[in-house]
C-alpha cells in the first residue's frame, strides 16, 4: 500500500484561513488574503499587540482580515489566546514566545503572493524581471506592512511599484496603472527632494518611501 504523507498541521490550518477569510468576510471588506506562517513557536515579533480570546483560529484569523492594518497575528494552540499586530519599530527584533504560538503575515492577496524579485538592479530592470516572472511590481498599503516585506523578504531596501512623470510634482506618484497612489506610506524625514532633479521611482526603505533615481540599485517586492 503506497504511503501518504501527511501535511504537518500548522501548514493545514494556514491554507484553511486563507481560503476561509475568503468566504467568511468577502472582498468588500478587504481583498482576500494569503496568510503565511512566519514563525511556528519559540518566538514572535517584538511589538504590541491586542489580545483577546476566541473560540478559535478561524476567528482569529477572520478578526485580522476584517482590519485592513493588520498584517500580522498571533494564534496560541494551547491558551486560544489571539494577538493581532498594532505596529512595527525599526529594526525589527524577536522576543522568546511559547512553543504553542504560531505567527501568521499576510504573504499575498487576491490569489497572488509575494515575493523578492531573483537579482537586484536599477527600478526599470526590477520592474522587467517581476513581469517576466509572471507578476508585477508591488506596493505595501502602508509602512507597518512595508516594514514586515523587509523582514520577510530579507532586505532593509526594496523597489515598490509606484512611480512619477518628470512633470508632475514631487508628491504626486502614480501606481503602476496609472492611478494616484492610495497607499498610506509614510515618507522618510526630508523626502521627497528630487535630489538632481532625476528622482522618479519610489524606493522603500526601513518601511518608508524614497524618492530615487535610475542608478539606484536594489532588490523589488513582486506579486505573482
Amino acid at each position: 500500500m503506497k504511503k501518504i504523507m501527511k501535511m504537518p498541521s500548522h501548514i493545514r490550518m494556514v491554507m484553511l484561513l486563507s481560503i476561509v477569510s475568503v468566504h467568511v468576510l468577502g472582498d468588500a471588506v478587504c481583498p482576500s488574503r494569503l496568510y503565511l506562517i512566519l514563525f511556528s513557536g519559540g518566538q514572535k515579533l517584538s511589538a504590541p499587540y491586542v489580545l483577546f480570546n476566541t473560540t478559535n483560529a478561524i476567528h482569529c484569523s477572520s478578526t485580522c482580515n476584517a482590519n485592513p492594518s493588520c498584517w500580522i497575528y498571533t494564534w496560541d494552540t494551547e491558551t486560544r489566546e489571539c494577538g493581532l499586530l498594532q505596529d512595527l519599530s525599526w529594526p525589527i527584533t524577536t522576543v522568546a514566545a511559547p512553543p504553542s504560538l504560531r505567527t501568521y503575515y499576510v504573504g499575498g492577496m487576491n490569489g497572488k503572493e509575494l515575493k523578492k524579485s531573483k537579482s537586484n538592479g536599477n527600478w526599470n530592470l526590477v520592474k522587467q524581471e517581476c513581469e517576466m516572472m509572471g507578476g508585477r511590481l508591488f506596493a505595501p498599503q502602508d509602512s507597518t506592512y512595508g516594514k514586515v516585506l523587509h523582514y520577510v523578504l530579507g532586505a532593509d531596501t526594496l523597489w515598490i511599484g509606484l512611480i512619477r512623470k518628470p512633470t508632475d510634482d514631487v508628491y504626486t506618484w502614480f501606481d503602476l496603472d496609472g492611478n494616484p497612489d492610495n497607499t498610506k506610506l509614510e515618507w522618510e524625514p526630508g523626502q521627497p527632494n528630487n535630489f538632481n532633479g532625476a528622482q522618479y521611482y519610489m524606493s522603500l526603505e526601513a518601511g518608508v518611501k524614497n524618492d530615487r533615481d535610475e542608478a539606484w540599485v536594489r532588490y523589488g517586492v513582486c506579486e505573482i
